[in-house]
C-alpha cells in the first residue's frame, strides 16, 4: 500500500454479518412490506405501489386496512400476508415482489417488524462516520496503553475510580442517617460527583479532552468517505445468550427475537481516510507523518487486546443453557486471534458491539501495573454492576448472536 500524500486507501472486508442502522422510520412491517418465502429460504419485499393497487382493483381495501390496524394494535394478529396475496386476492407472489434477499432465521409466524440498515437511495453501504468512530477509538486506546502520556491519563482513570469507590462507601454510611437533613444533601451531593466521574469514564470526550483544536478543527481534519455501494444485503433473526446465569429477573423484551437486515460475510468495500494537517491532539498527531501499514499497526494493538478480552470473557462463561453457543464463539475468537496475531486488523461496526468494543473501558483492563489494572477493572465492574446500570452496555453479561450462532460486526481492514 503506498500513500500519496496525506489519503490512506482501506478495504474493508466484512468477516461476520454487519449491521448499521438506517432510517427507523423504514422500519418493515410483516403486514405490508415483507413475506418470508414458502422454503424459509428468501425475504421477499413486497412493492408498495403494486400492493395498493391489486388491494384496490379487487375492491379489498377496506378488509385490508382492518387488517394492518389490527396487526399494528396486536403483535399476536394471525394476519398472513402471503396468504392474503396468494389466497384473498389469488395473485402470484412474484408479481407483487420488489426483489428478494437471503433470509437467515426469520420465521414466517414471527410477524416481528425488521430494522433496515443504512442505505442511500435504496442501496446498502458502509458509512465513513461509523468506520471512523471505530478507527478513532482503537487510536485512542493504542495512546493511552502504549505512550507515556496516555500513562498520565489512565493514572487519572485509577484515581478516579478510587474516589468512587470511597463515595460510594461514604453513601452506604450516610443511609443510616436518612432522617437527617444534612445526610440527605450529602447524599445528594456525592451522587452528583459519581454521575460526573462515570461520564468521565466512558466518553472519549471527556477522559481526553475534545478531538478539536482551539479552532475546532481537528476531528474535522480526519475524514473517512463513504463506501460504494454493496452487491446485496440479507436479513437475520438474532437472539441474545447470557454468558452466566440469570442473577434477577430479564428485563421485559429481552427473549424477544431482533430481525435486522446485515450486510453478508464476505463483501468487500473501499474507503479513503484523508488527514488534512496539522493535528493538534497528541493521540491523532502521528497519523500526519505516518504510512498506512504503521496506522494499521497501530489499530493492531486494539485488536488483540479486544479480542484477548472476549475471550476471557467467553473464558469465565458457565450458563449451561447456552454451552453450544458459548464454545461456538470461543472457537471462532481463537481463529480470529489467530489471524490478528499475524497482523492482520480487525474492527467491529455497528449492531452487536458490547462496551468493551465501543470505549475505552478496555484501557482499565491493559493500560497500568498488571494487578492494579485487573483490581481497577474489577472495581469498574463491581460499582458499575451492583448499581445495576445499563446491564447489557457497561457489563455485557448477553451477547447478540445470528441464527448460526455468529457474532456481528466484524471486519478486516487493510490497505489497498
Amino acid at each position: 500500500m503506498k500513500t500519496i500524500g496525506n489519503i490512506h486507501h482501506l478495504k474493508l472486508t466484512t468477516v461476520t454479518p454487519v449491521s448499521i442502522g438506517g432510517d427507523q422510520g423504514s422500519l418493515l412491517s410483516p403486514y405490508s412490506d415483507y413475506v418470508v418465502s414458502t422454503n424459509g429460504a428468501s425475504l421477499h419485499y413486497i412493492h408498495p405501489d403494486k400492493l395498493e393497487q391489486a388491494v384496490a382493483e379487487k375492491e379489498l381495501l377496506d378488509e385490508y386496512v382492518t387488517y394492518i390496524q389490527t396487526g399494528f394494535d396486536n403483535n399476536r394478529s394471525k394476519f398472513d400476508l402471503r396468504q392474503f396475496i396468494t389466497g384473498r386476492m389469488k395473485m402470484n407472489l412474484e408479481t407483487i415482489t420488489r426483489f428478494s434477499v437471503a433470509n437467515h432465521g426469520i420465521l414466517h409466524e414471527q410477524r416481528i417488524e425488521v430494522k433496515p440498515i443504512v442505505k442511500s437511495a435504496g442501496r446498502a453501504f458502509l458509512p465513513g462516520s461509523s468506520v471512523k468512530g471505530a478507527m478513532r477509538t482503537a487510536m485512542l486506546y493504542d495512546w493511552l496503553v502504549k505512550s507515556k502520556e496516555g500513562e498520565q491519563a489512565m493514572k487519572q482513570y485509577f484515581s478516579n475510580l478510587r474516589h468512587w469507590e470511597k463515595m460510594e462507601d461514604e453513601i452506604q454510611e450516610l443511609k443510616n442517617q436518612r432522617g437527617d437533613y444534612s445526610a440527605r444533601e450529602r447524599m445528594k451531593d456525592l451522587k452528583r460527583k459519581i454521575t460526573s466521574i462515570e461520564r468521565e469514564l466512558f466518553n472519549e470526550d471527556k477522559l481526553f479532552g475534545t478531538l478539536r483544536d482551539d479552532a475546532g478543527q481537528d476531528s474535522r481534519r480526519i475524514r473517512i468517505s463513504d463506501s460504494g455501494f454493496a452487491s446485496a444485503w440479507e436479513a437475520h433473526c438474532l437472539r441474545r445468550i447470557r454468558l452466566l446465569p440469570m442473577r434477577a429477573q430479564a428485563q421485559p423484551g429481552s427473549d424477544i427475537p431482533i430481525l435486522m437486515e446485515a450486510l453478508p460475510v464476505g463483501q468487500q468495500f473501499r474507503l479513503d481516510m484523508m488527514i488534512e494537517p496539522p493535528l493538534s491532539h497528541p493521540p491523532l498527531a502521528y497519523l500526519e507523518s505516518k504510512e498506512t501499514s504503521a496506522i494499521l499497526k497501530n489499530l493492531n494493538n486494539f485488536t488483540l487486546d479486544s479480542l484477548a478480552y472476549e475471550s476471557y470473557e467467553l473464558g469465565e462463561a458457565n450458563n449451561r443453557d447456552n454451552e453450544e453457543d458459548i464454545e461456538r464463539l470461543k472457537d471462532f475468537y481463537d481463529i480470529l486471534q489467530a489471524r490478528a496475531e499475524s497482523g492482520e486488523v480487525f474492527l467491529r461496526l455497528g449492531f452487536g458491539k458490547t462496551i468493551y468494543d465501543n470505549s475505552l473501558a478496555l484501557a482499565l483492563y491493559n493500560g497500568g501495573e498488571e494487578q492494579e489494572s485487573l483490581e481497577a477493572f474489577k472495581r469498574l465492574r463491581k460499582l458499575v454492576w451492583e448499581k445495576r446500570l445499563f446491564e447489557d452496555d457497561i457489563y455485557p453479561m448477553t451477547r447478540t448472536i445470528t441464527s448460526d450462532g455468529m457474532p456481528l460486526g466484524w471486519v478486516k481492514v487493510s490497505a489497498v
